[in-house]
């Protein structure tokens, strides 16, 4: 981490999303875990996807031929996510709704 860059926070259950709402000064916290199955329709629309969750981050993060490493250990492991139709995965959403009080 560079000097002076604050740590990301980890946001792995709704009690710490609700806790960093609290702490940021809002009130009337309201948090909600949510899951839904999603099915790729192959390895590579798969591998895609998790440019679009918080694993981004750790990807643009390394050198080219890390990245390639990475993606073939990956694409390897999400052989046991096959089934019919698809890659199947079983997303989870953390969902946190606060107010703002006023001055």
């Amino acid at each position: 981490m560079a000097p002076g860059q604050s740590p990301s926070p980890n946001f792995d259950a709704t009690e710490s999303i609700g806790a960093a709402l609290r702490q940021a000064g809002f009130g009337a916290v309201e948090t909600e875990a949510e899951e839904a199955d999603f099915i790729y329709r192959d390895e590579e629309e798969w591998w895609l996807s998790l440019w679009t969750t918080g694993i981004r981050r750790r990807l643009e993060g390394l050198e080219q031929s890390e990245l390639h490493r990475v993606k073939t250990q990956m694409l390897r492991a999400a052989q046991v996510l096959k089934r019919d139709g698809g890659v199947h995965t079983r997303w989870r959403a953390l969902l946190g709704l606060a107010r703002k009080p006023f001055h």
